[in-house]
């Protein structure tokens, strides 16, 4: 049962000093039917002494939730089990909302009455340069899969508005030994069950680079999280369409490179699941070769 018509989803691991900022964008937003996720990932830095702080405070419902540090995808199966609004939007604890950003969905909300459409795909503005963190701009109101983005080869961050009751039945995969999948796993789900975005040149989300890059999921090690890398870019290879692989042949060749790495990282990493690695590769290798033969 939704509650709400937003659900805002924060993961946060030792960044007290933005996660105001987050905040006070939230508080900024005109629509106040909405509840603030905010999921501590193991924090050490007294995020949930400001959390408290701001649960006395905030005219609009804090759901706040300790973990010990099982990784940003761990964060994200838990609040869409627990979401209790009818629209879901992640915002990193180090950036945070346009304003009047939740306006969209009225805006847009006949087109995303169509069951085939799992939400907005809209842009994230970089604070420092004011310009759009992706450089993928189709048509404004533009309706395709993500395929189109990623076989575009303009790649970078936007931000999305989804339909919670959706992306409730596509969760990450998770284990003690995987902390990181990369985002495009659940993106290339996302077309592979062959639903849809609305695109939109606006921008929702305002990204800061105020925050050292080491600690940003985008820079993760693929050492560290190679079983996560592997996953990702293996089922992206066997998932998306051959036309769109074809078309595409220097993307084929760094997918594969990057699916050689983390088979490359597993070895070395001597992780518990590697007997199964070498089985898995050759049932992606003949599946991808199939492809081809068709």
């Amino acid at each position: 049962m939704f509650n709400y018509k937003f659900t805002i989803f924060t993961p946060t691991f030792n960044r007290k000093e933005s996660l105001y900022r987050c905040y006070e964008s939230i508080l900024e937003q005109k629509n106040k039917n909405l509840e603030w996720i905010v999921i501590d990932d193991g924090s050490t830095d007294n995020t949930q002494e400001l959390i408290q702080t701001l649960i006395k405070i905030a005219p609009f419902k804090i759901n706040y939730i300790f973990q010990e540090n099982a990784g940003k995808q761990s964060c994200w199966n838990r609040a869409i089990s627990i979401a209790k609004g009818d629209y879901f939007i992640g915002v990193d604890s180090d950036d945070c909302l346009a304003e009047n950003a939740l306006q969209l969905v009225d805006i847009y909300e006949k087109q995303l009455r169509k069951k085939d459409i799992i939400g907005l795909r809209c842009q994230s503005l970089v604070k420092e340069t004011n310009a759009f963190a992706s450089r993928y701009i189709p048509k404004n109101n533009e309706i395709a899969n993500w395929y189109n983005e990623f076989f575009s080869g303009k790649h970078g961050d936007k931000i999305d508005i989804f339909k919670t009751d959706i992306i409730r039945t596509l969760p990450y995969p998770t284990a003690s030994d995987m902390k990181f999948v990369p985002e495009l796993y659940f993106y290339n789900k996302t077309s592979n069950h062959n639903y849809k975005f609305v695109y939109l040149n606006i921008a929702v989300g305002v990204s800061f680079n105020d925050q050292p890059k080491i600690t940003r999921l985008s820079h993760a090690s693929k050492i560290k999280h190679c079983k996560g890398y592997f996953l990702a870019y293996s089922s992206l290879l066997v998932d998306a369409p051959i036309i769109q692989w074809i078309s595409s042949p220097l993307l084929l060749a760094r997918v594969l490179f990057r699916l050689n790495q983390s088979v490359f990282y597993l070895k070395e990493n001597k992780l518990s699941s590697l007997g199964n690695i070498k089985l898995k590769c050759a049932c992606i290798l003949i599946v991808t070769l199939n492809k081809f033969r068709k």
